[in-house]
């Protein structure tokens, strides 16, 4: 294993580990980690809202309304995917 190939397996164990809550710097750094969290769950649900039940705003938007099944496939994909 080349040292290049050594350091990018280094790396990508280090993102793959789960955050300690605990571990974090800042006092507000869970208050912000919080928030984040919620605004991403926030932000799918209403991205799986609009792709099922927003018609009168996508005749308004016919390229979006093209790819309609595509982003339902992916939004369904999103909420039952597993998480690792």
């Amino acid at each position: 294993m080349t040292e290049r190939n050594a350091s990018d397996a280094v790396r990508s164990r280090k993102l793959s580990r789960s955050i300690d809550e605990d571990a974090l710097r800042h006092p507000l750094e869970t208050r912000i980690f919080v928030l984040s969290v919620i605004l991403n769950v926030a932000l799918l649900i209403l991205a799986v809202v609009l792709a099922t039940n927003a018609s009168d705003w996508l005749e308004t938007h016919p390229t979006i309304a093209k790819h309609l099944d595509q982003i339902r496939a992916l939004a369904s994909g999103l909420v039952l995917g597993p998480f690792p």
